[in-house]
C-alpha cells in the first residue's frame, strides 16, 4: 500500500491532456430536457462516459503500473431511477497487486429559480473486509436531487496488475448515448482484446511518443499505442430470469496481457495457449508431488472398511470421510493455497487443497482419479483462451468406462452430484501421465422433487393435514445446501412466509444418500385457517396453494438468452383432500396434458375422485438443462397453459338431503 501512495502524485498528474478533461459543461437546455431523444422511455441516461486507461512508472522500483480514470455525465429524468446512478468501486489494498482508489468531482446540477445550481457531494460510502475495500456514492441518500438534475463524477484507480486491464463494460443498468474507452499502452506490452456481445464499436489507433515517470526518469520517449473505442446509443442490458450468468451476454470488452518485449530482450509470452497451460501443469513436479504424498492420512484411510467394495462404494466412503474432516474456506482455486498436508491438519482449505487431497486418497486405494479444471457459472463461460479461464478444481473418478464428478468442498455433495456453480458446460480433466479430456458437466440424469399433501377440509374453511417432500440428486443437494445455510428455524419460517396463514409443526428433515443417489426427505404438519374463502354458502379451495412456484417466469414477449435450469428436473405435486360428511364437490376442473418436444418441457394436471376424497396430481418435467431462445415461444405456451390451470379452484358446498 505504501508504494502505491508514493507514486500516486506522479500517476495522477501524468497525461494531463487525458486526466483533466472538464466535466463542468452542463447547460440550461440539458437541465430542461424532459426526455432523452435516443431513449425516450428511460428514467435516466448516461449522456457521456469516458474510460481512460494509462501506464506510468513507479519511481520506487522502476516497474510499470496502470491507472484507470472514469468520468460520467448522467441525466436524471425520473426519480424512480435515482438508485441506478449509484456506484461502487471494489479494490484490494494488499497482496501482489495492491490498488488505490480516489473519488473526486462528484456534482449535482439542477435548476433553481431558472438558474443553474451546482452542489458538490462529499459523502461517500465505504466498506472494509480484510484486504478488500469498496468506495462509492449512494445517490438515494443524497437529499434534494430533483428530476431533471444532471450528475457528474470522476474516479481514479491505480493498480500494479498489468496482466488484465480494466474491462470496458459497454452495457449496464442505464442506457448510454456515448461510451468511450481510451488506452495508452507502451508498445512493450501486447494485449489480447476479447469482445462479448454484438454492440457496434468504432475504433482508431496510432503510435505516439510519450514520456513516462513525469519525464523525471529519462528524457527519452517511449513508443506508445493510443487506441480509442467508441460505442453510441447503447441500450440498457436486459435482465432475464433463469440465466446462467448475465456476464456471458452483456456487451463488454476485456484485455489480457499476451506478451511483453522490452528493448534488447526476447519476446516473453504471458498468456500462452490452453495447450501450453496444461503442458506446464503436467510438468509441474511440485503439483503432482502434493498428490503423491499419502503419509499424513495413510493410517486413517486404512481404518476404513474398503474390503469387498465396488469402486463407487470405496469412493463414497472416502468422500464422506474427507467431507467430515476438512471444511471449505469459501475460496475457489486451481492451485493449492495451504498445501494438502497443512490443509488436512488445519481442517480447512480452498477447493484445490480439498479436491487434490481427495484425488490423492482415491489413488491411494487404487482408484483411477484425476483433477479437472472448471470455469464456474459465477466465473462465466469463456469463448476464447484468456486469463482466469479456469477458476476451480474438482475431482473426476473413472470406473468401468464412465466418468463421475466429485467435490469434497461441499458437505452435501455426493458421487455425480457436485455444487451447482460447477455446472457450466465443459470441464477439462488432466493427469500427470496422459493428455487432457473435455467432459460435459451438465447432468444427463433427471433430478426429481415430489411433494404430497394429505389434507382435510374443515367446515370452518381451514385445511389441516400432513406434507411429505421427497428429493433426489440435485434437488436433494439444493435443499440440503439451503437448510445448511438457513438452519431449521429460518427454513420453517420461509415455508410459512411463502404461504401466508400457514402454520408448520412437527418438522423433520431426513438427510441421506446412497452410492448412486443423493436423497432428502422432509415431513411436517399443516394447519392453514385461511385455506379457503367462502361466498354465498360455498367454499372455494385452490388445491395448488402450496405449489412452489407462485408465478409464471416466462411472461415477456421475447427471449434473448438461453433458458438455464442448471440440471434436468421433474416436479411432482399431489394433494388428496378429504371432504367431510355433509359437503360435496359437484364438478372437477378439466385435466391438462401438454408437451413440447423441442424444448423438452411437458406439464400435466389430473383430477380424480375417490369416495369422499378429491385428488389432484401435477407434473412438470424439464428434460433439458438448457433451452435455446429459439424455442422460447414453445415453452411459453406450455407454461401459460400450466399456470392458468394452477389458478383454478374447486367448489365445496353443503350437500342437501
Amino acid at each position: 500500500m505504501k508504494k502505491i501512495f508514493l507514486i500516486s502524485f506522479l500517476v495522477l498528474s501524468t497525461f494531463s491532456s487525458i486526466a483533466q478533461v472538464s466535466i463542468d459543461n452542463v447547460t440550461k437546455e440539458e437541465l430542461l430536457e424532459k426526455q432523452n431523444r435516443a431513449f425516450p422511455t428511460s428514467g435516466a441516461v448516461i449522456v457521456d462516459e469516458k474510460n481512460k486507461v494509462y501506464f506510468d512508472i513507479n519511481l520506487r522500483d522502476g516497474n510499470f503500473i496502470s491507472g484507470e480514470e472514469v468520468t460520467r455525465k448522467i441525466k436524471l429524468y425520473k426519480e424512480r431511477d435515482l438508485s441506478k446512478l449509484s456506484f461502487t468501486i471494489p479494490y484490494f489494498v494488499r497482496g501482489a497487486y495492491a490498488e488505490d482508489v480516489t473519488i473526486d468531482e462528484v456534482y449535482v446540477y439542477s435548476l433553481v429559480n431558472n438558474e443553474i445550481t451546482k452542489t458538490k457531494i462529499t459523502s461517500f460510502e465505504s466498506k472494509k473486509e480484510g484486504d478488500y475495500r469498496e468506495k462509492g456514492v449512494d445517490f438515494t441518500k443524497i437529499p434534494n436531487i430533483p428530476e431533471g438534475s444532471i450528475i457528474t463524477y470522476r474516479y481514479k484507480k491505480l493498480s500494479e496488475n498489468l496482466d488484465v486491464l480494466p474491462e470496458w463494460f459497454i452495457q449496464g443498468d442505464l442506457p448510454k448515448q456515448r461510451s468511450i474507452y481510451t488506452m495508452r499502452i507502451p508498445t512493450y506490452f501486447t494485449y489480447q482484446m476479447i469482445q462479448t456481445g454484438s454492440q457496434k464499436i468504432a475504433s482508431n489507433e496510432s503510435i505516439i511518443d510519450v514520456k513516462y515517470g513525469n519525464g523525471l526518469l529519462d528524457s527519452n520517449t517511449i513508443k506508445t499505442l493510443e487506441k480509442t473505442l467508441v460505442a453510441l446509443n447503447v441500450p440498457t442490458f436486459s435482465e432475464e430470469v433463469l440465466v446462467d450468468n448475465a456476464a456471458n451476454y452483456i456487451n463488454k470488452v476485456r484485455f489480457d496481457l499476451s506478451s511483453v518485449q522490452f528493448p534488447g530482450s526476447k519476446q516473453q509470452q504471458v498468456l500462452g495457449t490452453k495447450q501450453t497451460f496444461f503442458e506446464n501443469l503436467q510438468k509441474n513436479k511440485r503439483y503432482w508431488k502434493e498428490i503423491l504424498n499419502d503419509r499424513y492420512y495413510r493410517k486413517k484411510i486404512s481404518q476404513l472398511d474398503l474390503s469387498a467394495k465396488s469402486d463407487l462404494e470405496k469412493a463414497d466412503l472416502i468422500l464422506n470421510y474427507l467431507q467430515k474432516e476438512v471444511t471449505w474456506n469459501g475460496m475457489y482455486g486451481i492451485y493449492p493455497e495451504n498445501g494438502l498436508k497443512s490443509t488436512y491438519l488445519r481442517g480447512q482449505g480452498n477447493t484445490a487443497d480439498i479436491n487434490l487431497m481427495l484425488i490423492s486418497m482415491l489413488r491411494y486405494v487404487g482408484l483411477d482419479a484425476n483433477p479437472a479444471l472448471v470455469s464456474t457459472r459465477s466465473n462465466g463461460k469463456k469463448k476464447e483462451w484468456q486469463g482466469m479461464y479456469y477458476n476451480n478444481l474438482i475431482a473426476v473418478l473413472q470406473s468401468e468406462g464412465s466418468y463421475y464428478f466429485l467435490d469434497a468442498s461441499s458437505k452435501n455433495a455426493s458421487i455425480g452430484v457436485i455444487p451447482i456453480d460447477n455446472l457450466n458446460g465443459v470441464v477439462t480433466m488432466f493427469s500427470d501421465k496422459e493428455g487432457t479430456k473435455d467432459l460435459i458437466s451438465t447432468p444427463a440424469f433427471v433430478s426429481s422433487r415430489k411433494e404430497n399433501y394429505q389434507l382435510e377440509f374443515k367446515p370452518n374453511g381451514s385445511l389441516t393435514g400432513t406434507a411429505i417432500h421427497a428429493y433426489d440428486n440435485y434437488e436433494a443437494f439444493f435443499v440440503k445446501e439451503k437448510f445448511s445455510f438457513m438452519g431449521r428455524f429460518k427454513y420453517i419460517k420461509e415455508l410459512e412466509f411463502v404461504n401466508p396463514g400457514l402454520s408448520v409443526h412437527n418438522f423433520v428433515l431426513n438427510d441421506n444418500r446412497t452410492v448412486d443417489k443423493n436423497i432428502a426427505r422432509i415431513s411436517f404438519g399443516v394447519n392453514k385457517p385461511n385455506g379457503s374463502f367462502s361466498f354465498n354458502n360455498k367454499f372455494f379451495v385452490n388445491l395448488f396453494q402450496f405449489y412452489d412456484g407462485k408465478s409464471n417466469p416466462f411472461v415477456t414477449d421475447n427471449r434473448l438468452y438461453p433458458i438455464d435450469f442448471a440440471f434436468p428436473n421433474s416436479y411432482t405435486y399431489s394433494v388428496s383432500l378429504l371432504i367431510p360428511k355433509g359437503y360435496k364437490v359437484d364438478v372437477l376442473p378439466d385435466d391438462l396434458e401438454i408437451k413440447d418436444v423441442d424444448s423438452g418441457v411437458s406439464a400435466q394436471v389430473k383430477y380424480t375422485r375417490k369416495n369422499n376424497r378429491i385428488e389432484v396430481m401435477v407434473g412438470l418435467l424439464k428434460s433439458k438443462a438448457v433451452i435455446e431462445p429459439e424455442y422460447y415461444e414453445n415453452i411459453k405456451q406450455v407454461y401459460n397453459s400450466f399456470y392458468n390451470k394452477l389458478q383454478e379452484q374447486i367448489t365445496i358446498e353443503v350437500e342437501l338431503e
